[in-house]
Parts: C-alpha cells; structure tokens; sequence
C-alpha cells in the first residue's frame, strides 16, 4: 500500500510539474506567435484593416489682422482658431508580401478620409483667411520664368474686395474655403491662369492627401521568438536610412509606426516611432500609469526634449547639420522632405516652405511663441501622447499632434506689387515670417471592441500562467511528499533492523 501511494504521488507530482511547466514556458510561445502580426493570427485582422474608431482632426485657423500686418499697421499676426474639420479615417494595409519565414511583412498602407459632420465643428466651405502657402510655393520654385505683369494684375485686386472669384490670389494672405485649403482644387484661378501662360504648373495643390499611401514599409511580425520587435520598422520605401537629415543619427529608422508595439514593453524604456508626417522618428517616455476601463495603462508621452536644439544629436536636423541654421527649439524644417511627397502628389518638384512644430507652438522658445497673437499652448492639448497595455502592447488611446507652418518670404523683383510692397518690413533681416497654417490631430478614442480584446488576452493569460504556477507548486508539493514518505520508510526499515539486531544480541548473552 505504502509503495503504490509513493509511486502514485510522484507520477501525480511529475505530471502536474510536466503540465505547469509546459503551460509557463509553451503558452507564452503560442502567444507570441498568435500576437504577431502573421497572416492568421489573433490580431492580424486588426491590423490589416483596423475596425476601430480613428479620426483625423484638423483644427483651422483664420487670420483675423492679416490686412493690417501686411500693410504695417499690426506688428504681429492674429489667428483665431475657428473649429475643427474632423473625418473618419480608414487604413487598409494592401500588396502584403512575407519573407524570412514570415518574420517580416512588406506592405503598403492606405489612408482614406470620410467628412464626419458630427465630430466637426465647422463645415469644409468655412471661408479662412490663411497665409498664401501657395503663391510663395509658385515663386520660389518658379520665379525666374513667371509672368510679372500677369501676377500684377492679380496684386492690384483689394484683399477683401473686387471680384470675389480672384480672392486676391497673389496677397501673402487670401480667402479659401477650409476644405480646398487642405485637400486643394482643380479649379483654382490662379493656376488656371498660369496654365494659360503656359506656365508647367500643377493642375491642383494642396497641404494634405486622400486615398493614398505613405510609401512601401517592411517591418517585422513578431512571429516566433521575435516578439520583442514587433511593429520594428526594418525599411521605409527600399531605405534602411533616410536622406533627409544631415547626420547618420538624425536619418535612422528607430521604432514602429505608431500603431503597435512588441508585447511586455518595459516601462522604463524609450518608445520610438517613425513618422513619415514629419519626416523623421520620435521618441516617447513613460509619464503615468492610468486605468482604462479597468485596465492598466502606461500613458508615454514624446518629452520637450525630442524637440529641442541642444538635446543629444539634434543638431542634425538643422539646415547643413550647423547649430547656427536651426530655426530654435520646436521647430522642424521639413521642406526638403515634404518636396519629394508632394512630388508624389503634383507630379512636380515644388520649392515648399513646411516648418513642422506642436500645435500653438508648444516647446518652442518664448520669442516663437509671442511671435503669434492668440497662441496659449498646454500639454493636455497639444502634447502627442499614447497610452498603452504593456503586456500586449496594444493602444488603447492615442493623440498625434502636429501643426504645419510656413513662412512668408520676400523674393526680389516683387516689391513692386501693391499688395507685397510692405513684406520685407515684416520680415525684418531673415527675410522671412514663421506663420502657422493649421494643425492635426490623429487621434484613437477608446474603443469597446479593443478594450474587450485586451481583456479577454489579459484574462487567457492570467488564468494560464496561474493554473501553470498551481500545477508546478501542487506537483512539487507531491514530489516532496513521495521524497518524505520515501525517506520515512527507509528510516523505518533502518530503525526496525537495529531493533531486531539488538534483540538478537541480548538473547545470545
């Protein structure tokens, strides 16, 4: 009886420890591999075509002095911002190709934008004053072949008078509806005109694009042991590297693309991101944990410090990679960037001026900020920031903040034109004037169906690893208990031996 007991106890033990060991060191595996991003897997549908709510938000502003700033008058400009364009966004990640065993995947991903009334506050035929992004764009790229008594005859119209089909095409501001500023339009007068010089200008120009794709991008699954590069951006349009920049650091790939992330992120660690809206990668630093409809979050948001001049080899990104050709801290020159994607668009290669910073100029120097009457900027508003489930690495909120700017340029030959005359005085010796032009906010509301998903994960997960701790602890707990009763029944024999010896011995004396 006593045999079989020990027997039984330790096959018990050793099938339980077998099971709790399988279960601790096997599940995770299968995690992995069900959290990649492999065709097939738990998550790969949402990632192909996420299912969830993200809206692209712009937030428009209007000039409200710009005759009078021009003219003198008002040293400063004056915006107000007006209210918010807001549109559905649909991502579909398309012509996906898996290499090395599918530990990577090369795809495109496609952006479409859908109007969303309810989450706007204005309408698309909003009239804005704006400053004219697109006559300064003409200049620079064409001012050695452009028609000067042409663009005179536009010059001579009063800025919010005359025939209200001109709109004053050739004032460093003018009048459009907020939704042709952004998205642009076929039948803009001033370019028809060109057209009809013979002028090889773009047919339609505008700051953002529909329907389309950032380029092609080659990233890792995460399948296998992998999982700790999950979303890692390998390559961007065939690049390992960008051209941009003026140093190795500053034109590195770092990070995912925003959207997922490797599962068990530490919490103490950078999060880098790549961004294509800005030309470069970002970093975001652990700031909170906060509960999210019961779950535990790390909110990460990107510090002052990405911004800033000073900071690590930021020099890099400062026109000729010299400190004294940076526009200051929070600020971005991505012109030359943004003239090969807006090659993309027009099918020309057009001198843009695009200055990139956080909205109202947050984690700028004071002197930027009070350049612009009506700017107040605050992180709770205008920070981009993530909050994540770092056992999965799933999103469950986000807001990626990034406001455009351009600058109004003096060119030589124009100072004769009415409505530009006064322009070098509000340059001053930089020959120019930092001027925002809207801001973005793509943004990740939370969401029932991600909640749900992170749970369900998270409770499959919990209840696995707990039963795995229980069987191994329960079947050492019978492995020790045989080893005892193993050792008793020795002690046992041993004890009954020497009793019977010593009777033996007294019995022969």
């Amino acid at each position: 009886m006593g045999t079989k007991l020990i027997i039984g106890l330790s096959v018990g033990g050793l099938l339980l420890l077998a099971l709790g060991l399988i279960a601790r060191f096997v599940y995770p595996l299968i995690y992995n591999n069900e959290s990649s991003l492999a065709d097939g897997s738990m998550v790969y549908d949402e990632w192909q075509a996420p299912d969830y709510p993200i809206y692209m938000k712009y937030y428009m502003y209007t000039y409200t002095n710009a005759q009078d700033f021009v003219d003198g008058t008002d040293p400063k400009p004056e915006v107000e911002q007006l209210g918010v364009l807001s549109y559905r966004e649909t991502q579909v990640k398309f012509d996906l190709e898996y290499v090395d065993d599918d530990k990577r995947v090369i795809y495109y991903n496609n952006k479409s934008y859908v109007f969303d009334e309810e989450t706007s506050t204005m309408a698309e035929n909003d009239t804005i004053v704006v400053p004219n992004i697109l006559l300064f764009t003409i200049l620079a790229t064409y001012q050695e072949t452009l028609n000067w008594g042409f663009i005179k005859f536009f010059a001579n119209r009063d800025f919010n008078g005359g025939d209200p089909d001109y709109v004053n095409a050739v004032s460093p501001f003018y009048m459009v509806e907020a939704g042709d500023f952004l998205w642009g339009y076929n039948d803009n007068l001033f370019l028809e005109q060109l057209h009809g010089l013979d002028a090889e200008v773009p047919t339609k120009f505008g700051l953002q694009v529909n329907n389309t794709n950032d380029g092609q991008y080659e990233i890792y699954t995460g399948k296998g042991d992998d999982n700790d590069k999950r979303g890692i951006v390998e390559k961007w349009d065939n690049l390992t590297a960008l051209t941009f920049w003026y140093s190795d650091t500053c034109n590195m790939i770092n990070g995912t693309d925003g959207t997922i992330f490797p599962v068990d992120v530490p919490k103490d660690e950078r999060l880098y991101v790549f961004n294509t809206q800005i030309c470069r990668s970002i970093f975001l630093e652990a700031e909170e944990d906060q509960e999210i409809e019961g779950i535990d979050t790390t909110k990460f948001v990107a510090p002052s410090e990405v911004f800033e001049v000073d900071f690590e080899d930021n020099v890099g990104y400062c026109t000729g990679g010299e400190k004294d050709e940076c526009l200051g801290n929070g600020l971005l020159d991505a012109s030359k960037c943004y003239k090969e994607l807006i090659k993309d668009q027009t099918g020309q290669s057009l001198d843009i001026s695009l200055i990139i910073s956080s909205p109202e100029f947050l984690y700028c120097d004071n002197n930027t900020i009070e350049s612009i009457i009506g700017f107040d900027p605050n992180p709770a508003e205008h920070e981009t920031y993530l909050n994540m489930e770092r056992t999965s690495g799933v999103i469950l909120k986000a807001a990626k903040r990034v406001q455009v700017n351009t600058n109004i340029k003096y060119f030589n030959g124009i100072d004769s034109l009415e409505t530009m005359e006064k322009i070098v005085d509000r340059t001053g010796q930089s020959g120019q004037y930092l001027v925002p032009l809207f801001w973005g906010e793509e943004s990740l509301p939370v969401d029932s169906k991600l909640t749900d998903l992170v749970n369900e994960s998270t409770r499959v997960t919990t209840a696995v690893l707990v039963l795995a701790y229980l069987f191994i602890a329960f079947g050492c707990i019978l492995i020790v208990v045989a080893v005892a009763l193993v050792v008793y029944s020795s002690t046992k024999k041993t004890s009954a031996y020497e009793m019977d010896k010593e009777g033996l011995l007294r019995r022969q004396f």
